[in-house]
Order: structure tokens, then sequence, then C-alpha cells
């Protein structure tokens, strides 16, 4: 999962962009999914026309659609603008135009009639048969939310709880149908694996150091003291030779040893670990470690520690302390039932310590903040029906969580499996803000580009290459707006990619500028 804090600081504009209107949001989401195509004609002049869409507040999609096709026109998303908002008795409140993505008239009462001034282009192409055309000039991508977009919204949450929310009401929300429950984890134990394999350094290697009282070998029965270290000293055919030293040097013991061996502490409640083949802010951790070594001269360390223990290594980092303890207990809820679920008992282990899986930091990463909540919540899960539900969260959700099947697909965009409690809701407060408004990335925008540089970025993965790079559609999108595949028109060739594989490649190579921080994004030029 990824965590909202270690994140690039926001553009220059964020702070403006995000006091969006709050009544027309949901009007934006709508005409954010409007096919936009990057194929201009420059022979086809664009023309101009205003539409009066009257009661903007609770307007439905459909509506929405209805008021457009019914003034006859064919809408490009980034060509919509506002023309000025005027209230019953005709008064403006905002006569300024600004494009409804990034900005609109401020908040208005119910039965305000909204003009939009709509610029009409050539009509665009379903997705996979995109328009083929000239070049354009420069364009940016503009967008909502972060990362996946699926599940909690973790600054939807700390809106939330600055309002009142309590935990269990947060979460139920970004869960549709499912109840807070129980399971046991006082006996339950996860497997974190805190190194994956690496190359081992140049030997001798420090292995672990125990801290705070006793340790042993599993299956050794001698016992070491505190600040004693484990190290390899050398290989010997398929086997270790093994070192034990005190914390002043003098060598307790040799041993040699199979390539792999549990390191356990005599009493779990006082005695940690430190892990020399971690960088020093995530070193110590608790629990016992099974440290597996292969013929490749490699290593790897797994932790395995009681579930409640792991959880107030993760929290804190998947979620800053200092924010409200509803929030944070929220968090903790999510993240008991993503690693409850994740257990499988025909698995070398369990979970990664990363964004693969949760952010575990272990015993450094600690918080009385962060462990509080995860107290308060012990035992407590998502619960869809009888079972615990696979729960995902992400920093930021723009105003609307996405649909998983949209999101979670393969590289060509087939959809994965509906389920029915991952499923995309509206995140706004009862005056039509998003609950991440205080987000920096609640909007976002990359810097300027071109169809040749954008092609360009896109040859860089033989998955995007469609060669020089005439056309791309973003028309298919999912319930919040989020991009479900993209169709890129090139001199090779077509082809449909799914939206997180287009934001992928373009993150890893787009060189200077900010990144696409979600597939919530339309054109802007």
């Amino acid at each position: 999962m990824t965590s909202p804090s270690p994140a690039p600081p926001p553009i220059p504009t964020t702070r403006t962009l995000r006091r969006i209107l709050g009544p027309l949001l949901a009007l934006a989401m709508v005409l954010s999914a409007i096919p936009a195509t990057i194929a201009p004609n420059p022979a086809a002049a664009a023309s101009s026309a205003k539409v009066s869409v009257p009661k903007v507040r609770g307007m439905t999609p459909a509506k929405a659609k209805e008021a457009l096709k019914a003034a006859g026109l064919k809408v490009h998303s980034t060509d919509l603008k506002v023309a000025h908002a005027t209230v019953a008795k005709g008064k403006a409140v905002n006569t300024k135009p600004s494009h409804l993505l990034d900005g609109a008239p401020r908040k208005v009462a119910r039965g305000t009639t909204v003009q939009l001034k709509v610029s009409t282009g050539p009509a665009t192409t379903g997705p996979g048969t995109p328009s083929t055309a000239t070049q354009p000039g420069e364009f940016r991508f503009v967008g909502r939310g972060t990362d996946h977009g699926v599940g909690l919204s973790q600054w939807g949450a700390r809106g939330r709880a600055l309002a009142g929310q309590a935990a269990n009401e947060i979460v139920t929300h970004y869960f549709p149908g499912t109840t807070i429950g129980t399971v046991k984890t006082e006996t339950t134990s996860i497997r974190v694996n805190i190194v994956p394999w690496r190359a081992l350094p140049t030997l001798p290697v420090d292995l672990v150091q125990g801290k705070g009282g006793k340790w042993r070998i599993a299956g050794e029965g001698e016992t070491y003291p505190a600040g004693a270290t484990l190290a390899i000293v050398g290989l010997d055919g398929n086997r270790w030779k093994l070192r034990v030293r005190k914390g002043d040097g003098t060598v307790l013991t040799n041993l040699t040893l199979k390539r792999e061996l549990v390191v356990e502490p005599v009493d779990p409640d006082v005695v940690t670990f430190a892990v020399p083949l971690l960088p020093a802010d995530r070193r110590i951790v608790a629990g016992s470690l099974r440290i597996s070594g292969d013929s490749n001269g490699r290593v790897r360390v797994i932790d395995t520690l009681p579930m409640e223990r792991y959880l107030k290594g993760v929290v804190p980092k998947e979620m800053p302390s200092a924010w409200p303890q509803a929030a944070l207990r929220a968090q903790a809820i999510v993240a008991r039932s993503y690693a409850w679920k994740a257990r499988d008992a025909s698995a070398v282990f369990d979970v990664y310590a990363d964004s693969r899986s949760q952010v575990y930091r272990g015993v450094k990463a600690e918080t009385a903040a962060a462990s509080a909540a995860v107290d308060a919540t012990s035992g407590k899960v998502v619960k869809y029906g009888s079972s615990v539900a696979q729960t995902f969260y992400h920093s930021a959700s723009g105003g609307a969580t996405e649909d998983s099947w949209r999101v979670f697909t393969n590289a060509a965009g087939a959809p994965g499996t509906k389920i029915a409690y991952l499923k995309g809701v509206t995140d706004l407060d009862p005056d039509g803000r998003p609950w991440d408004a205080g987000s920096p990335y609640d909007t976002w925008q990359t810097r300027k580009l071109t169809l040749t540089t954008l092609g360009s970025i896109m040859a860089r993965d033989p998955r995007t290459d469609v060669g020089t790079l005439t056309a791309i559609d973003l028309s298919d999108r999912g319930s919040s707006g989020r991009l479900t595949t993209v169709t890129l028109v090139g001199a090779k060739g077509t082809k449909r990619v799914a939206g997180w594989l287009f934001k992928s490649v373009f993150n890893t190579y787009r060189g200077s500028g900010s990144s696409m921080s979600s597939t919530w994004l339309s054109i802007q030029e």
C-alpha cells in the first residue's frame, strides 16, 4: 500500500485547484468521463455554444448527459468551460471562466442555473478505434487523487475523522456492504519477508544481534546473552560457517549449519533483534527470524511475529501518527484485515515489508498514537458476511473511489474479478467537497507534452510502443472517472493497454516533470 506521507511536494497551483465548487463536482466527474481523444483536425475549426444546466446540485449523470445532448453538442471534456453562474435573481457568483476539472465558481444555492460554454470540435471515436490525425500542439495531463483508488482513502479518512466520524463508520463507507467484526489475533502470527533474496556482502557478514535479553538458534540448545551477534564467516559446501560473539568481540561459539536456521527469543516480550542487512531506520524487529541461503550465495530473512505487534510497525508508516485517532483506528482495522486475508500456510511467507503488501518498519517505527489505535481496535476486521474482507487502501481518492475489477486488470485492461465490497463510492462531504481536500494530491498536473514526446515515452516499453504516436483515446473509464484502458495509435498500429500500465510507463520514462499520481486524468490543451 502507498503511504500518504512520503509524497512529493504539491504543484504550485494545488491549493487553488483544491477549492473546487462542491455542488458542481459530481457533474465534473461525469464530464471527465466524456471521451477525451487527442486526434486533432486542423481543418475542422472548433465552434462554441452555450447550454444552461439548471439545478446542478443533485443532478444525476444521466440528466447531465441529457442536457448536453439536448443542446446538440459533441463535447471534448477538455473543451468544457464554465462561462458564468447565476442565482435565481440573476446575480453573478463568478464571471471568470474556468476549466471545470481544475476549478469552478464558488458554492451556489440549490436551484442555481449554471451556464456552460462548450467548445465543440470533430466527433471523437470510441475506444479501440480512435481517429488518427496530425500532431497537436502542447498539452498536459491534469488529474485527481492517487494510486489505484480502490478501498479506503487515507486522506479521506482523515477528513472524515476531523468531522467527527468514528472509525467503524469511516471503514464501512469505503467498503460498501461490510460490517466490523472480530477475529482472534492473540495467538495469530504473520510472516513478513523483511529481506527478500539478496546477494550476501563480502564475508564475514553479521546476520542478527539479540537485544534486551537471551536468544538462541532453534534446535541448538545453547542460549546467548543480549548484545551477542551471529555472523557468517565462511561457506562449507551447502552449509554456513557461523560464529557467535559477545558485544566486546569475545567469541562464544563456532558452528557449521545448513543454510537455513531460525533465531528466536527466549522471552518474546522483551527480546528484539537487530538485522544489519536492513537500513538503520528499520533494523530492529520483534519475533523470530528464519534466515535462508541458496546456492547462488543469496540470503533471505523472514520475520515471524504476533499480528498485533506487526500492525504497530505498519500503521505509523502507512498513516501519519499526528492524524486523528479515528483515522488511525480505521487504518488499523483495514491493515489488520489485509494482513489476516494475506496469511497463506502453503507459502513460505505471508507479506512483504514494503508497498507490495503493507509498509512494515519494525520496532523503531512504533509510536504511542499508532499503538493506541492498534490496541483500541484489537482483533477488529472488516467482514463481508461471515468472511474477512480483502481490503485495499490508497492515499487520496480525489472525490471518488474506483471499482477494483476496473483497476486490477491484466496489461491489456481485461476486467478483473468483481468483488461486491470493492466497488467505487463517492467521497464527498455534505457540501460536495472531497473529504480528502486537505491532500496535496486532490488535484495534480504533469509538465507540458506533445504527441511526439508522449510517443517517445510510450516507445520505451514494448507493451505500449506504437511507433510515432498520432492519437490517444482516453474514453474508457470506470465509475470514478479513472482510466480503465488507453488506446494508443501510431505508425506501428493500434494498442489498447490498461490504464495502470499507461501510467506506469509514463512515470518510469517521463524524464523531468511531475508524475501521474493516478489514472483519473484528462487532457488540458
